[in-house]
Order: C-alpha cells, then structure tokens, then sequence
C-alpha cells in the first residue's frame, strides 16, 4: 500500500437505467469493500443517490446521477481517493487500483456503454460530483447497447476511454488509466468553482489599535453609530475600510452642520 493526495474517478456510462436497486448496490460495495480492505467502511448517506464509505485516510464514494442528457439513463460515479483524518496517519491503499476493482465489481452487475476516467486532487464529495457530470465532454460517438441483447456493441467496450484531450504524461500511463492532468483547463475551472475564494488579510496588531482608536473617536463624535461599530469590531473583527468611511462621512457631516450655512438654517428653524 502507498499513500496518495489524487483522488481516481470512474464515471460509468449507462444507457440503460440500473439493473437492480440502487441500495442493494450500496450493500454490495460495502462488503466488497470490508473485503478488500480487511476492515468495514463507515456508510454516510449524503442523499438518495450519493452515498460514502470512509475508512481512516480514505473514502470511496459512490453516486447515481439519473438522466443527465446526451441520451444517457445515468452515470454511476465511483470514486476512490483521500479522507482528511483527527487521528494518526492512516496507511492508504493505491486508489487508481482499488477503483478499476470497484469498476469491475459493477460491471458484473450493470451493462455501461463506457467509462470515463478523471484524477483530481481533493477529497471527493457530493459538491464535486456535480460539477463533474456539468463538465461531461460530448459524447456523440458513443453508442448506446445493442438493443437486443443487452450488452455494448462490439466497438464499444466497456473499458473504452472516452475522446479527450492528450493527458500530459503521468506515473498511471503503464496502468492503462485515461486521465487528465491537474492543470487541465476544464478541471481548474471545476477546481476554482469550489476552493477558489479569496484570502482574508491577517490585520497586524498596531492596524487593529487603530482601527479601535477610529472606533472610539466615532463615540465622542455621534455616539450611537460609534458604539454600532465598536460593537461589530468585537463581534465580527476589525475592518479598516469600514471604520475610515465611516470618520469621513461623519467629519464632513460635522462640517457642514457646523458650517455659516448650516447655522444661519438652525437659526431660521424656529421662525417657521
């Protein structure tokens, strides 16, 4: 066994709907997990059709996407790849294996036209499954089964890759697995959908004194708003941009209240 940050995929194409309850299937990939991996896997259901084994430092999960066009009945995802754990580093299994295995085991049970093989470097989850079938290539030339007997045409086996583009060489190469590498543009974009979101500024401790000194010059000037925005400085931390705005708008408001204009007008209000 060796350790691993890539997650494999198999998106199992089907033209034809599931053969067999989808929770009977859930119950035979836990045995067959408990199997492989000499210990029974925690089951989560994320939802009716998504469901996660995870052992410690690794999940496996499996998902049933029903009608997802190009005249597909559904795809079977399975996934094999890394699980965040608490506890001590957990030995991992080779997860592009263990999951051309979990693709065997179904295909004893289904009929696919096709799979399609995807390596990403994440923790798979139901949020990543979606996008994945959104970012589903054109599958014009895949045919569906032969309609008399059930099985793919002879063109068209099982563990035939779909067209993609060249994959940039990888260790997998020698295993036969179709992938895409890490920086493929399709794939960042997935990547970016997710985990893209942009950096807080760690404030220093002289920005945030002053940020409070602003705060506590707000109080002396209008001592509502000021207490409003000590109070959110507290509560949700200090924002500089905010307590600026605030001191200008506040001072220019000063001004003109004060100002010869502003005056001769109070001055004015009790006669009317």
């Amino acid at each position: 066994m060796v350790a691993s940050s890539l997650s494999t995929i198999a998106q199992v194409l089907c033209h034809q709907a599931l053969p067999m309850n989808f929770a009977r299937l859930v119950g035979d990939i836990d045995r067959f997990i408990e199997h492989e991996l000499n210990r029974p896997p925690k089951t989560r259901w994320d939802s009716e059709t998504t469901v996660c084994f995870d052992l410690p430092g690794t999940r496996i999960l499996l998902d049933w996407t029903e009608h997802p066009g190009q005249g597909l009945a559904g795809v079977l995802t399975l996934s094999a790849g890394p699980a965040a754990t608490a506890d001590r580093p957990a030995t991992r299994p080779s997860y592009h294996k263990l999951c051309k295995k979990l693709v065997a085991e179904v295909e004893q049970r289904v009929t696919p036209s096709g799979v399609l093989w995807r390596q990403l470097g994440c923790e798979m989850s139901a949020e990543w499954i979606e996008l994945l079938i959104e970012a589903l290539p054109d599958l014009g030339d895949l045919a569906p089964p032969d309609a008399a007997t059930g099985k793919p045409r002879p063109d068209m086996r099982s563990d035939r890759p779909l067209p993609l583009p060249a994959p940039a060489p990888t260790a997998l190469a020698d295993d036969g697995l179709c992938t895409r590498s890490l920086y493929d543009p399709d794939l960042l974009r997935i990547r970016s959908a997710l985990y893209d979101v942009e950096p807080v500024a760690q404030m220093s401790n002289p920005m945030r004194l002053a940020v409070h000194a602003m705060n506590a010059t707000l109080i002396m000037v209008w001592a509502p708003l000021g207490a409003v925005v000590m109070a959110h400085g507290v509560l949700k931390g200090e924002n500089m941009r905010l307590s600026a705005h605030l001191m200008v708008l506040t001072g220019l408001g000063s001004a003109a209240l004060n100002g010869p204009g502003a005056q001769q007008m109070l001055a004015l209000l009790p006669m009317l």
